[in-house]
């Protein structure tokens, strides 16, 4: 399974597709039950703690415990909650053994086991735990597929399955994983969203499986109503989901909004809040804000991993604000951290080549990512190129290809786009095969298919250093579109 876009903390990508807990709730659960997984999202201890009390079935008790581990190793992995994570996994997957939705239940709970697993590396172990889901859910599939659980479950595998990286594929047969479908998976989300969007805390579930279709699907599209749904959210979990679903998208603007009508008390209990308000601050470029937040994060922030990423932030915003000694010592702490997650070490490989910031280039980026395009092209277009290192040029064209491509002028971007590639045959950065991949969407547009296969096949030869997972699902992706021209 690539791990290309699910690489947030716990992974709350992952989350966002198999947050898997209970669809059944909207058929047999107590009132008790629902607003004990609605407190588990809000992150309200007094009230979970209550609404647990009140639940007579010492199963669901034990399932909802679980959850609850999970979701509090999701804010923060430390070692204390991943013990107590595995000490409640345990008790809930020895207590399901009598229910009637057994299976389909023990496939949710290897399901966040899985998770757990991939969240620290291993991917052997994750692996596994999917593996054992998945043929538990097909067991479900015969005994009982008028399941509304075997729907999220359902959309939960199509999603994922169709993300296997195509030199996985004949292993994943061999295993007898489907193919999955992910336009297939992101409908059936649509549909269980609509089946529980009133039954409180599967509601909130549903909103992150929506979350999905952000950052998988080819055209990141959601809908208006759950859209809306997701912004005036405050439900922790949720509005971190969406805030990524919105830097993902370069809207920057409507990121800031949402913060600025989040109570501090709020992204306290929930300090991933902060890390996302210092990463958009950054790509307005206010080194004062980020500073603040990223402070806040560390602050309030009792899990291991983000924290060289926030720390990071800081040397950029202290780079930008022209304090390039203190930038540099904050970089250097970085790139000498321990690293906990997948995301951890790409910002501490970011870290170790900090020295060589090209600042007016680091500018162009972060305004692009705000999605100030014409500022972002603007600048790149006053700086002067004469003498500037090939690494350098590389990202210089890269960026101006994108901004001109985001503007919609696509000539202009292909041919920045093919300036990049000319400069990234013996360069590991992730600019080269990125741009192939871009310039083969324009292709896709125009129905131009053999320039399209062309770009594609220049992305798959320069797909030998950073992203390489991220950018080989990509690579998929792009080949599953000009299979349809």
């Amino acid at each position: 399974m690539s791990m290309g876009r699910i690489r947030y903390i716990l992974i709350p990508l992952i989350l966002a597709l198999v947050t898997a807990t209970r669809a059944q709730r909207s058929q047999y659960a107590t009132e008790a039950c629902s607003s004990a997984l609605k407190a588990v999202y809000e992150l309200d201890e007094n009230a979970y703690k209550a609404a647990h009390a009140r639940i007579t079935d010492p199963i669901m008790a034990d399932v909802l415990e679980e959850y609850h581990a999970l979701m509090n190793y999701a804010r923060a992995n430390n070692q204390q909650n991943r013990d107590a994570f595995d000490k409640c996994s345990e008790k809930a997957l020895s207590s399901i053994s009598k229910h009637k939705y057994e299976e389909s239940m023990r496939a949710t709970l290897q399901l966040h086991k899985c998770l757990v697993e991939l969240s620290t590396g291993s991917i052997f172990g994750g692996g596994i735990l999917f593996w054992k889901s998945y043929r538990n859910f097909k067991v479900a599939e015969k005994e009982y597929p008028e399941f509304e659980g075997q729907l999220m479950l359902r959309a939960i595998y199509n999603i994922l399955l169709s993300q296997i990286p195509k030199d996985w594929k004949s292993l994943a047969g061999f295993l007898g994983f489907g193919e999955g479908d992910l336009q297939l998976g992101l409908k059936q989300v649509a549909q269980y969203h609509q089946k529980v969007k009133n039954v409180p805390g599967a509601m909130e579930e549903s909103q992150l499986l929506s979350f999905a279709n952000c950052f998988l699907s080819p055209d990141r599209y959601i809908s208006p109503e759950q859209e809306n749904e997701m912004k005036k959210s405050r439900v922790p979990m949720v509005e971190y989901a969406y805030l990524l679903s919105l830097g993902a998208r370069q809207m920057g603007a409507v990121a800031d909004s949402v913060l600025a009508d989040t109570p501090e008390e709020l992204k306290q209990r929930f300090p991933l809040l902060y890390h996302q308000q210092a990463k958009f601050a950054i790509r307005r470029m206010d080194s004062e804000a980020t500073i603040k937040a990223a402070q806040n994060f560390d602050k309030y922030y009792k899990g291991r991993s983000a924290r060289i990423d926030a720390n990071l932030l800081q040397a950029y915003a202290n780079l930008l604000a022209g304090n390039k000694e203190l930038a540099l010592k904050q970089a250097e702490k970085s790139a000498n951290a321990t690293t906990y997650s997948d995301v951890d070490k790409r910002m501490k490989a970011d870290a170790v080549i900090f020295p060589q910031t090209d600042v007016n280039l680091l500018r162009a980026r972060f305004l692009f990512e705000y999605g100030n395009y014409q500022e972002s092209l603007d600048m790149l277009k006053k700086q002067n190129t004469e003498g500037m290192s090939k690494e350098h040029l590389l990202e210089y064209y890269f960026r101006l290809a994108r901004a001109y491509d985001q503007l919609k002028q696509p000539d202009l971007a292909l041919k920045n786009y093919d300036k990049s590639i000319s400069l990234a045959y013996d360069n590991k950065r992730y600019f080269g095969p990125h741009a192939a991949l871009y310039a083969a969407n324009i292709m896709i547009e125009r129905q131009d298919k053999y320039r399209a296969a062309k770009y594609v096949d220049t992305a798959t030869r320069l797909n030998n250093g950073e992203y390489l997972k991220e950018t080989n699902q990509r690579i998929m992706l792009a080949q599953g579109k000009i299979k349809k021209l």
